[in-house]
């Protein structure tokens, strides 16, 4: 049986105060136009001895990736989940939960066809210049097929975690 699903905006939940033994914020936290309204949000939802869990990546989240990606537009790419990482997360919620444990899970992804990862990279909106994706994008290709071929698999390290608040 699943849960019923709804859109709404996280920093206006259409729930009453204390619905929820537990709420999972998966990777999305930090496409909140508020954050701290967000979180607060959350928390109203919640019983009194109820949980949030907040998943997000950490900075080096595929860092290796990351460099490809880097080398192809020559600058640093922009950060999805910068604005609310392992690094700066835990102020975020501290300020509207009592108790607040971090768990890390760290790993390796390790794929042996470039194109995963080229749609993943495509997806993501962290293009300013459409012009140049393309050209990027078969940079990058280019690169993770020599990788892959050299090595027989292109691997990254994987660095997220939880947030887990009470």
């Amino acid at each position: 049986v699943h849960a019923p699903v709804l859109v709404a905006d996280a920093a206006q939940l259409p729930f009453p105060d204390d619905g929820f033994e537990r709420v999972l914020a998966p990777h999305m936290l930090y496409h909140c136009p508020d954050i701290s309204a967000a979180v607060v949000e959350l928390r109203r939802v919640l019983r009194p001895r109820g949980v949030l869990i907040a998943v997000t990546n950490d900075p080096s989240h595929l860092a290796e990736l990351d460099a490809i990606h880097a080398a192809a537009i020559g600058r640093t790419p922009a950060s999805v989940s910068g604005r609310f990482s392992l690094d700066n997360g835990g102020p975020v919620v501290e300020a509207v939960f009592d108790d607040v444990r971090l768990a890390r899970f760290d790993g390796e992804l390790v794929v042996g066809d470039a194109g995963p990862l080229i749609r993943y990279l495509a997806s993501m909106m962290t293009w300013t210049v459409d012009d140049a994706k393309d050209e990027a994008l078969a940079e990058i290709e280019r690169t993770l097929t020599t990788i892959i071929q050299r090595d027989g698999a292109f691997r990254a390290r994987t660095r997220a975690g939880a947030f887990i608040c009470r």
